[in-house]
């Protein structure tokens, strides 16, 4: 049976593949071209992928197939990926904290220290004892807050809290996770109970699963309105500059301008005699939910002006960001609520995904670029367990 072989490899390549993953992917790819159609080669390099890098199993004959097509390259990737599991670690909870203060510390010997040496189960492993769920240490004193904000990174169902009242003054609390009974406690009302459940189950997931540290970002790389101020009142200030003193006039590729000519008009007043207006009629953008009738002071008129040049500076801003090779900006407490709002309205319209933190005067936005839970693990796994946004933490036990 003959197919076609003269297909581009490359265009398999995913947007936000990691790049030592898809050299190997596109490496089975280059070896089997020949032999299999196009479309069976690309499901059999991705089984590949997922038998070595997730740990997921198939049917017999499917795992002997891959085994044979993966000979010689799956050694060079399990003798590469052995040397970065053996790399060691202080303890989890040192580590993290003198990371986070921006202290780098050497790592210990293996004798006394925690490594992951003995590492064979990654969060999307089969057998790991929650699959597809990390920890997300987004430094939250909440732990409520901790676990439900986690299960929505992963992308997996949010967890399960029942309440038993036999007992009217002191009611018993259970969390279920993915149909498992992570913690139970007691308290004198449903909301103490659930504090309590939750503050043990936290403890619990630390103990066995994977937690993803976010760095906390320094004041002075977080993004200020200071930085936008100055380009707003330039902005503000010759737009009002040529509302007083620019002749307001048709641009000869004008559709009314052309309309007007081809009737007769040769510039001036409207009309026979010219006695009509001779300038353009103002576009005014009103305030949402305004009618034509409202007519804005002067004070909101500069507001609106402000604002509207504000917007145009965080997307400009944001666009920079989105062409860039930064994962993640914080916008600073500076800003207020409808400035936040903005943000988050224009950051989705570019695809970008927002987070807010913080409560009151501490209340600020986080940016990102959309990035799963699962590349965010792997590129860990594959940059010494760190890089400018998080810190992989191993279980405690």
């Amino acid at each position: 049976m003959s197919f076609d072989t003269t297909w581009d490899v490359d265009k398999h390549k995913s947007e936000f593949e990691y790049e030592e993953h898809w050299q190997f992917r596109r490496q089975f790819l280059v070896e089997h071209k020949d032999k299999f159609p196009e479309n069976r080669l690309v499901c059999l390099a991705q089984v590949f992928f997922n038998v070595e890098f997730l740990g997921c199993k198939y049917p017999e004959k499917t795992m002997a197939l891959i085994e044979q097509l993966s000979e010689g390259l799956a050694d060079d990737l399990r003798e590469k990926r052995k040397g970065k599991l053996q790399r060691t670690f202080v303890a989890a909870s040192d580590a993290a904290e003198a990371r986070a203060k921006g202290n780098r510390q050497v790592s210990m010997s293996v004798t006394n220290k925690k490594s992951f040496k003995n590492l064979t189960i990654t969060p999307y492993h089969p057998d790991y004892i929650l699959p597809h769920f990390i920890l997300l240490d987004a430094n939250c004193s909440n732990s409520f807050e901790v676990i439900f904000r986690s299960c929505d990174f992963c992308q997996i169902p949010k967890p399960d809290i029942k309440y038993s009242t036999e007992n009217p003054t002191n009611i018993q609390a259970t969390l279920y996770m993915q149909q498992k009974v992570i913690a139970s406690a007691f308290g004198e009302s449903e909301k103490t109970a659930r504090k309590n459940v939750c503050n043990s189950a936290l403890e619990k997931l630390k103990n066995t699963c994977f937690t993803i540290k976010k760095k906390v970002e320094d004041s002075e790389h977080q993004v200020s309105k200071a930085a936008f101020l100055n380009d707003v009142s330039k902005v503000v200030t010759t737009n009002n500059t040529n509302d007083d003193n620019v002749e307001k006039k048709l641009s000869d590729d004008n559709v009314g301008n052309k309309l007007l000519k081809m009737m007769g008009w040769k510039g001036g007043g409207l009309g026979k005699e010219g006695q009509g207006r001779q300038e353009p009629v103002d576009i005014v953008q009103l305030p949402k939910n305004l009618g034509l009738g409202h007519k804005t002071n002067v004070a909101e008129s500069a507001k609106q002006k402000i604002m509207f040049a504000l917007k145009r500076e965080i997307k400009k801003h944001l666009l920079e960001f989105k062409k860039s090779s930064k994962k993640r900006i914080v916008f600073s407490t500076e800003f207020t609520i409808e400035e936040r709002k903005a943000v988050h309205m224009l950051s989705q319209n570019m695809g970008l995904k927002t987070r807010s933190y913080g409560k009151g005067e501490q209340r600020h936005i986080e940016i990102f670029k959309k990035q799963t839970a699962q590349e965010i693990f792997f590129e860990l796994l594959d940059c010494d367990y760190e890089n400018d946004y998080y810190i992989l933490i191993p279980p405690i036990n």
